[in-house]
């Protein structure tokens, strides 16, 4: 199915009302380009779409970026990394409104998908979260559900989690599919 050609007024990132990417043009945005659009602190950031996804990076660093997709199992996925370095956060790039903002698009769209696929790798902040409670009497899915993803996953309607790895202690990655 994939992400069409859409307007970039349709895709806005705000908090409270208060836009957090300023977006300096309008009309179509054909997938396999790369805009440069400003942040209210005054970055500016590449925005590129292609047919199945839509990323934000700051012109200054390669890691760090949000970026939401759609794979070829039509399941939802995201890559949400908001610091240059360990504790510098990118003041424009807020991960959970862009996870917000990515869904109602293909929502607003008509693109509803089920399923989410979440990869937790050694120091990000799910992984440290599910990790801290592994010394809890919780189920797996408690865990999950008690993580920064996990929250925002039931928050947007999915309330259902499958590991679709080993999720014991000594693992460097957690992998999780959420179902609506």
């Amino acid at each position: 199915m994939g992400i069409p050609a859409y307007t970039l007024e349709r895709f806005s990132m705000e908090k409270d009302h208060v836009k957090k990417l300023r977006i300096d043009f309008h009309g179509e945005v054909d997938p396999g380009s790369r805009h440069v659009v400003g942040g209210l602190s005054g970055l500016s950031y590449f925005f590129e779409v292609d047919v199945k996804s839509i990323m934000i990076r700051p012109t200054v660093g390669n890691f760090t970026k949000v970026w939401g997709k759609v794979n070829e199992q039509d399941e939802i996925s995201f890559h949400l990394y908001t610091r240059l370095g360990a504790d510098k956060p990118v003041h424009d790039l807020h991960a959970g409104i862009f996870y917000d903002a990515f869904l109602a698009y293909l929502f607003a769209n008509g693109h509803y998908y089920n399923i989410l696929r979440d990869q937790w790798g050694a120091g990000t902040t799910n992984f440290r979260q599910y990790t801290e409670l592994m010394n809890e009497h919780l189920t797996t899915e408690q865990r999950v559900f008690k993580t920064w993803s996990g929250k925002k996953a039931l928050q947007n309607g999915f309330n259902k989690v499958e590991a679709v790895s080993k999720t014991g202690l000594g693992v460097s990655q957690y992998e999780f599919l959420f179902y609506r």
